[in-house]
Formats: structure tokens, sequence, C-alpha cells
């Protein structure tokens, strides 16, 4: 604990720019990965539409996410078991147990994250996100479902992880500290990710005609056809080539409408986060 605290006393806070040339080293270590073990993964989000409208980041965003099926996405699991990363960097997952999230996350451990709302002993340091991308029912309706209830298993999950004492408003930041011991009792973080895998896996990824990000999806617009979308194109991202959907067009077209557009500055969203290196 002493030498964690030493590095944090001898960080500074990192500016955007920092911060996304760190997060583009381990995206870059995250494809090599993938290229040397024939896995496949895609931009997503955030991170695609940034490719595809500005060549690389969206200029005020602070994150990278990427999706890969589900069959990719357990072999790399059984690769992070038994290779670790260079030291600088760690590989935290659910399946390997030391993280809270049904995801992986690439860390870099030479920073350190202090989050306004959210307190983790695992989510520390600044990351990448790896998403497992799941098989989906052809009926509308049960894909509404699927969502829906993985939406609220993320909202009891973000509330076990807050930090007492914060909140969006002063209500929230009072009752916090008198209701959250409960819902851990109740709910408790590892099975609440537990609930949430066992609906992403519900459809084979191999067997379904549609698929999409369910375990932190943006809801059911995020459907799109399996064959579609694993025929995927190469882009440019800063000065590197990454993967995108095939059916990137219809995706983004489908999560942010008019997405060559950029939204008004009072729109565009960062975390609430400061993070610090050294």
């Amino acid at each position: 604990m002493r030498k964690e605290k030493d590095k944090r006393e001898g960080a500074h806070l990192l500016s955007l720019k920092e911060i996304q040339a760190r997060e583009l080293e381990m995206l870059k270590l995250f494809i090599g990965i993938c290229e040397k073990n024939g896995l496949r993964y895609y931009m997503a989000g955030g991170t695609l539409l940034g490719a595809v409208r500005h060549k690389g980041f969206i200029p005020w965003d602070d994150d990278i996410d990427l999706l890969m099926p589900r069959p990719d996405y357990e072999k790399l699991q059984a690769i992070a078991a038994k290779q670790p990363l260079a030291p600088r960097y760690r590989f935290h997952s659910s399946d390997l147990g030391n993280l809270h999230d049904p995801m992986c996350k690439i860390f870099d451990t030479s920073t350190y994250v202090d989050k306004k709302y959210i307190r983790d002993k695992y989510d520390r340091y600044l990351w990448i996100d790896i998403f497992p991308m799941d098989g989906l029912p052809e009926d509308e309706n049960e894909v509404e479902e699927i969502y829906r209830k993985v939406l609220r298993a993320h909202r009891i999950l973000r509330f076990v992880k807050s930090k007492e004492g914060a909140g969006a408003s002063r209500l929230k930041a009072f009752v916090k500290p008198v209701i959250k011991p409960f819902a851990l009792l109740i709910f408790g973080r590892k099975r609440i990710v537990r609930y949430i895998e066992k609906i992403a896996k519900r459809y084979p990824f191999e067997e379904s005609k549609y698929v999409g990000g369910i375990v932190f999806g943006y809801g059911p617009q995020e459907k799109c056809d399996r064959e579609a979308y694993v025929n995927g194109v190469e882009m440019r991202f800063e000065d590197c080539k990454v993967t995108a959907p095939g059916c990137f067009d219809y995706y983004l077209t489908s999560l942010f409408g008019d997405y060559m557009t950029p939204p008004p500055k009072d729109k565009r969203q960062v975390h609430f986060m400061k993070i610090y290196g050294w």
C-alpha cells in the first residue's frame, strides 16, 4: 500500500492527449495479441464512430471500446490466464476473477484513476474495454426483454460499486450509505455479473442470425446481422489499422442517427474522473 501511495504522490494529472496516447498503446498491444492468435475483434461505440468521422479518437473522447465474438473472447481469456502482459500492463476480466464487470479490461498500471462516483478495488487504472458479442433471437420483443434485464442489472451494479457520500443529488448521496449495505447483501457484485453473463450467453454466437453487444450494450438498436457484422473491414485509427464491422454504417446509424454530424458542445460527454500518471 505504501509503494502505491508513493507512486500517486509522484504522479501528474494527465491531459486528454496524454490519456489518448496511453490508450492507443494498449490498443496496439491488444491488436498484436489478436493477430498472433487469430482472434477476431471489432471497434465499437464511440471508438468506431471516431475512426469513421475523425480517423481516430473523437476529439473529446477518453476511452476505447472493442467487441469480440464470444468464442474469440473466451479464447482470449485462456491466453491471458497463461501469458501475462508486459510488466506495465494488466489483463483483468470477470472470468479471471479480477474484475467486477462482465467484460475484459487492459489496464495501464503507470496510472491512477480517481472516479467521481465509483469505488472498486480492481478498477483503479487507465483502461481499454473489451466486450463479448453474443447471439440474439429474431423476435424483437425478446431482444428488447434481454436488454431490459441487462440494463436493469447494470443500474444495480453501478449502485453497489458507487462511492458512499457521493451522488448526482444530495438525496442520493444521503441515502446511499444506508441502502448500499443491503444491496450488497441481497445482490452482490459477482452475483450480478454472473446474472448478466447468463442472459448474454443464452443464444450461441455462431448459431445466431443476429448478434449484439449485450453485456454492456446500448440497447436493442445494436442488433446486427451476424454475417454482415463479422465481414470486417480495416480502418485507420490514429496511426494504426483497426478492424471495423462490415455493417459499420448500419451499426452507427442505429446508435447515433446522423453520425457524421458532431453533437453540440453541451452534448459531448466524457467520464467523471481524473487520471494521473508517472
